[in-house]
């Protein structure tokens, strides 16, 4: 049984019970996307022959390794990241960086802590903009046609229960539009049946 983190009445909190509140902010998606990035990087670290971690260096050394990564890592196909991608590495790395290096409390967007790591990557990405290096694809929405076929495959008959669980799943994500994972974690609670209509009601997410 989990501990309970908020007994009543008075009491000290332990280090790990404050550590479990804090963790417990981070959404899903963003450890996820902390752990991916963490990965891709260790790997471009072992390709360039830096055979020691990140956090064991100083603060000069690692504004230069990040930068280098930034401007040096491509995807397993060879092509770059998109811009996009390359800022969610960033702020990816950074947060790497406040959990496991002790006494670190620098941010790595902070261009004050970190000039030239800042001049660089900004240079990177107006770079790649004026040469269309590195542009999100966009991804055309699902036409009435397909939706319709979907919907008409056996997969989602709605006369046999995991049917109609698969049916009821695909329309929560086409009309409500969930995202960072959110539809993977759907609670009964979230749907609403009024008189009316059957309302979702969308999970806290990043932003909020």
């Amino acid at each position: 049984m989990a501990q309970d983190i908020s007994p009543k009445g008075n009491h000290l909190p332990s280090l790990e019970q404050l550590s479990a509140l804090a963790k417990g902010r981070v959404s899903q998606n963003t450890v996820m996307n902390t752990e991916k990035w963490v990965k891709i990087m260790n790997k471009w670290r072992a390709d360039v022959n830096y055979n020691y971690l990140l956090e064991s260096q100083d603060k000069d050394t690692i504004e230069l390794q990040v930068t280098q990564f930034l401007c040096g890592v491509t995807s397993k196909n060879g092509e770059y990241y998109s811009r996009t991608s390359l800022k969610n590495a960033l702020s990816a790395i950074s947060r790497y960086l406040q959990d496991i290096k002790p006494g670190w409390r620098y941010s790595l967007h902070n261009k004050v802590d970190f000039p030239d790591l800042y001049a660089h990557f900004d240079g990177l990405l107006k770079d790649m903009k004026k040469k269309g290096i590195g542009e999100t694809k966009s991804m055309d929405g699902l036409s009435t046609d397909e939706i319709r076929h979907i919907i008409q495959h056996e997969t989602l008959n709605p006369n046999v229960p995991f049917g109609l669980l698969k049916r009821v799943f695909f329309w929560i994500c086409i009309l409500g539009a969930p995202r960072g994972g959110e539809h993977v974690n759907l609670l009964a609670s979230q749907l609403a049946d009024t008189p009316e209509e059957i309302i979702f009601k969308k999970g806290q997410q990043k932003n909020d």
